[in-house]
């Protein structure tokens, strides 16, 4: 899902929580750490690399 990034730190940080980022350079590893947020309801930010 995609989201502005207030919503996404915000209960973060009411949470004493982090936010990881992923700077992904191949599709396989974008769909690995979305896949897996998801699978843990977690959020996550990833940036989009070029190798």
């Amino acid at each position: 899902m995609l989201t502005i990034l207030q919503e996404i730190l915000a209960p973060a940080r009411a949470g004493a929580c982090a936010v990881p980022a992923f700077d992904c350079v191949e599709d396989m590893m974008v769909r690995t750490v979305r896949e897996t947020a998801e699978a843990l309801r977690a959020p996550l930010i990833i940036g989009r690399a070029t190798a």
